[in-house]
């Protein structure tokens, strides 16, 4: 048995293009796993983690009068023509996961005892908190708060994984590298003010590609 802290990075595989405009989000994970090695071939790890994940979008503004989209709090497939102004939003989301996966091997690295092999897990998680920031000050005469906030409900969601591992043994300690695609469900949330507006936020909470450390210590 092992346990040691971890560190993961997502990359955001596709983004609306208002989100590229804007950046690429930021999807950092940090925390701890338990890795249990049994005679099988199968290696199991479980591991608890805390998520923030921020991003941000440049939004054509449609005049709420002509469209049913409100204040814009939807993104749109709709890319800006020349001259004209554009919403900027910001987006933050803080999550905790609970994720098991198994580790199968498919080879040795060298004779020191490094494996390379495949990861298949599922996790399960809560969105603490996520919220949205439009800023519409660059809209001329634009008759509203240049500032609006929206808040999210808090959401459980679940997930599945696949990826490959990297097992390193450093004297009795071990260092573990990963790589594997995420996909969660739900990719959407839902407001918190009572008009139960939607917003699809799959760049940010679902698929991805995440790249992953740990260094774990035997027990």
């Amino acid at each position: 048995m092992f346990i040691g802290p971890e560190i993961g990075y997502t990359l955001s595989t596709s983004v609306p293009a208002e989100v590229s405009r804007s950046g690429a989000p930021t999807r950092l994970r940090v925390g701890a796993s338990v890795h249990l090695s049994g005679k099988s071939k199968v290696d199991f790890r479980f591991s608890l983690g805390y998520r923030i994940e921020n991003g941000a979008a440049k939004t054509l503004y449609t005049n709420p009068l002509d469209s049913n989209l409100g204040l814009q709090r939807h993104l749109t497939v709709i890319e800006p023509y020349p001259g004209s102004s554009n919403v900027k939003s910001e987006f933050v989301s803080n999550s905790i996961d609970l994720a098991a996966e198994g580790f199968i091997p498919l080879g040795d690295l060298d004779t020191s005892g490094s494996r390379i092999g495949l990861t298949l897990g599922f996790f399960a998680d809560r969105i603490l908190r996520a919220s949205q920031t439009d800023d519409y000050s660059a809209i001329a005469d634009y008759p509203g708060p240049p500032i609006v906030q929206t808040q999210y409900k808090g959401q459980f969601g679940f997930g599945a994984s696949i990826g490959v591992s990297t097992i390193l043994p450093l004297g009795d300690s071990r260092i573990v590298f990963d790589i594997k695609y995420i996909i969660r469900q739900p990719y959407t949330l839902i407001t918190n003010d009572g008009r139960a507006d939607v917003q699809n936020v799959e760049w940010l909470i679902s698929n991805g590609l995440r790249i992953s450390a740990g260094y774990l210590l035997p027990i």
